[in-house]
C-alpha cells in the first residue's frame, strides 16, 4: 500500500494529485464564472475575431493548453459556429480530476 502525503503549502489545488474531486469540480465552475465576468471569454473573443476574420478555410483546429474545465474551448466553439465557422477543439490537462 503507497503511502500518500498531503502536498508542501502553498500547492494549488488544481496542481494537486490528491485533491478532492468535489472541490476540483467547485473550482473549476469557479473560474468558468470568472471567466465570463472578468474578460478571460472577451480575450478568447477577442483572439479569435483578429486571427479568424479573413480566414479561407470553414474549419480551424485550436489547442487549448491548461484547459480546466473546458469552458474557453466550449465558448470558443460557439462563438465561431455562429460565424459560420466549425472549431475543433483539443484540450489539455495535466491532471485528470
Amino acid at each position: 500500500m503507497t503511502e500518500t502525503h498531503p502536498p508542501p503549502p502553498g500547492t494549488e489545488l488544481l496542481d494537486n494529485e490528491a485533491a478532492d474531486p468535489t472541490l476540483v469540480a467547485v473550482s473549476l465552475h469557479n473560474l468558468a464564472r470568472s471567466n465570463r465576468w472578468f474578460g478571460g471569454t472577451w480575450a478568447v473573443r477577442s483572439g479569435l475575431r483578429d486571427l479568424l476574420h479573413s480566414y479561407p478555410h470553414r474549419t480551424a483546429r485550436l489547442l487549448d493548453v491548461g484547459a480546466g474545465g473546458g469552458d474557453l474551448s466550449r465558448y470558443a466553439v460557439g462563438w465561431a459556429a455562429k460565424r459560420g465557422i466549425t472549431l475543433l477543439p483539443y484540450g489539455l490537462e495535466r491532471l485528470r480530476t
